[in-house]
């Protein structure tokens, strides 16, 4: 996320993109990928593997370059501790108030 604060200063420091690109999801979406985003701790690689059935949106998950799965990577993936429900649900109220609200930065 980034807000018209956070897009000063990087504009400040010289850094002005030639291109945004703002992506439009369902809020029920966002919140379902936080909540079920999982990382590897070696390679900080996030994926998304639903531990509920009927999660919104599909599986992201580890794999070779043969496009088999990826037992170790698979193995090493964790939660990231501050995605619980409640945090997804604020982080979202947060750019609802924020950055959709406010796209003069863009």
């Amino acid at each position: 996320m980034c807000s018209s604060p956070q897009a000063e200063a990087l504009q400040a420091a010289g850094h002005v993109p030639d291109h945004v690109i703002m992506l439009e999801a369902p809020e029920p979406i966002l919140a379902d990928r936080a909540r079920h985003r999982l990382v590897d701790p070696v390679t900080r690689h996030i994926y998304h593997i639903p531990s509920v059935p009927g999660a919104l949106s599909a599986p992201i998950t580890p794999t070779l370059p043969d496009g088999s799965p990826d037992a170790a990577v698979a193995a090493r993936l964790a939660p990231r501790g501050d995605d619980s429900v409640s945090n997804v649900q604020q982080r979202l109220t947060v750019w609802t108030k924020h950055a959709r609200s406010d796209t003069s930065w863009l």
